[in-house]
């Protein structure tokens, strides 16, 4: 019963954080733009890769990142920074800091983050 219960509290939480906005796309808050909003609107090549050393993660806003093909990256920051705000000229008082890491997973730049 208890093994039961465990699984049905798992599948409750993930089910819960599932649909939460900032899990879906790692919105962070506020009026910033989630991920999906740049990456929609970003050309499939600026996403496109191989290989993990294919990627590289833009920064955009206070704490927003997406990741991006390096041949693409200029035009990848121009627009995120264009959405989401360039993070040079912003008051972000908590600064960058994130875990994620660009990767290649199905032939598309991601952002991974490789402590979960």
């Amino acid at each position: 019963m208890q093994k039961i219960l465990s699984y049905f509290l798992i599948i409750f939480s993930l089910v819960a954080i599932a649909s939460q906005p900032a899990f879906a796309a790692l919105h962070r808050g506020g009026e910033e733009p989630t991920d999906i909003e740049i990456e929609s609107k970003m050309a499939a090549e600026w996403r496109a890769c191989s290989t993990g050393d294919d990627c590289q993660m833009v920064h955009y806003g206070c704490e927003g990142f997406i990741a991006a093909n390096i041949k693409f990256l200029q035009p990848a920051t121009s627009l995120a920074w264009k959405i989401g705000g360039d993070p040079k000229t912003l008051d972000c008082s908590q600064g960058q800091v994130t875990n994620y890491l660009a990767s290649c997973l199905g032939n598309i730049c991601t952002a991974t983050n490789p402590l979960e």
